[in-house]
């Protein structure tokens, strides 16, 4: 279910992330399903379990799973549409401000948001 990107530039614990919101959000996990454990999801990525750790780490502290001694973490109930806007804004905002820094005006910023938006497919 869960794999990894070696070509995507975000790191591996964030790719984990965002691939369990994406699975809450799309109905695949529902709140209450137990994810992999932290060996089994590491070995089957072929990764670090410290990696997993931390995407599990960091999911607990967004309260999108629950994490039980000696039993395992577990989706929790939640309003994934919110998740989901909340990320897409704050993945918006770094990639706008990469381009300020770089010297792009906010009316070409506008101009390109606007032609990928009709260029996206819905």
């Amino acid at each position: 279910m869960f794999s990894i990107n070696a070509q995507d530039k975000s790191p591996l614990y964030q790719q984990i992330m965002d691939q369990l919101i994406l699975f809450v959000a799309n109905g695949l996990l529902q709140p209450g399903d137990k994810l992999p454990s932290i060996r089994e999801m590491a070995s089957d990525l072929g990764i670090n379990p410290n990696t997993v750790v931390r995407a599990y780490s960091e999911l607990e502290r967004a309260n999108v799973i629950e994490t039980y001694p000696k039993k395992g973490a577990f989706i929790k109930e939640q309003d994934m549409g919110t998740r989901i806007e909340e990320k897409a804004y704050k993945d918006f905002l770094d990639l706008v401000n990469r381009y300020i820094q770089m010297g792009m005006d906010k009316t070409k910023l506008f101009q390109i948001v606007e032609e990928v938006i009709s260029d996206a497919t819905y």
